[in-house]
């Protein structure tokens, strides 16, 4: 049984993706067992990051596999207090890993999901077809997350920012599901009463494994996922440890908070960016 990583990762006019999906690369290597790491992307972006594809693939990733993405939307992203800006996303060819996986055992994670522990080896040689958390946690405590449904009264919501999956039929089926919402989101959309005006992995997501009758699927091994919100900046970084900048009590000022050994979905990608190169260099030693 081969056992992999899949990134999708697609630059925008403002955000390098696939750099963020090479330090998500050796977080991986530095703390979890691959047979091999694949980068998801487009000739585009890998253009823009990088000139030489053959030291991506030597030193990053085992795999490159080129997808033209042109599925996108218009995404506001929060720059901590400083801005907001709303840059083109592409976020319409995660439910296509199924079919482009050379794997037989996969984890499908976001270019900024950073890996701070082995918790996810635990996925391997796991009796389940499919896995994804419906759990969310916050890294600031005074303003947890409360969002367990799509809407009020709508189904349980999934989050796609970590799932696994086997290349068999059970998968195939979810995925194939998956595929459909994205290709008539405006009916489903309607049909489950959607929030927001952007096409979500999360939302099609759970409406899928609603569809195939599949929401009592296992989590993740972390039964939770760990986020921080997009107004957090960050501080500092060292091996398998992120100090963040969050709101204190009274929304005034912020706080750091820590997070070590844990794996952290880090919304802030403009101050991800800008300590990209220490998460680099740090990972990147022994």
């Amino acid at each position: 049984m081969t056992r992999g990583v899949l990134i999708f990762a697609h630059n925008n006019e403002g955000i390098d993706y696939v750099k963020l999906a090479c330090a998500t690369a050796l977080m991986i290597r530095k703390n979890m067992s691959v047979d091999g790491i694949t980068l998801v992307t487009d000739d585009t972006s890998l253009n823009y990051s990088l000139t030489d594809h053959e030291s991506i693939a030597k030193y990053f990733f085992d795999e490159i596999v080129q997808y033209s993405n042109q599925n996108f939307t218009k995404k506001t992203f929060r720059d901590h207090i400083k801005s907001d800006k709303v840059l083109t996303f592409y976020n319409g060819d995660r439910c296509q890993a199924w079919d482009i996986t050379n794997y037989d055992e996969n984890i499908v994670i976001d270019a900024d999901y950073l890996i701070q522990s082995d918790i996810l080896n635990n996925c391997w040689g796991s009796e389940e077809s499919f896995m994804a958390n419906k759990h969310i946690t916050t890294i600031n405590t005074l303003f947890p997350m409360q969002q367990p449904r799509i809407n009020f009264q709508g189904i349980e919501q999934f989050w796609a920012t970590a799932i696994y999956f086997k290349k068999d039929q059970e998968a195939k089926l979810i995925f194939d599901a998956w595929k459909m919402v994205k290709e008539n989101h405006p009916y489903y959309k309607s049909l489950y009463d959607i929030p927001g005006k952007t096409f979500r992995n999360d939302f099609a997501l759970s409406v899928a494994l609603h569809i195939t009758e599949n929401t009592n699927v296992s989590s993740l091994p972390d039964n939770s996922l760990l986020t921080s919100y997009d107004e957090d900046d960050i501080i500092d970084v060292e091996l398998n440890k992120i100090i963040l900048a969050t709101r204190d009590n009274d929304r005034a000022d912020f706080m750091p908070v820590k997070v070590e050994g844990r794996n952290v979905h880090v919304m802030n990608k403009f101050a991800l960016t800008n300590h990209i190169e220490k998460i680099m260099e740090t990972y990147a030693g022994e």
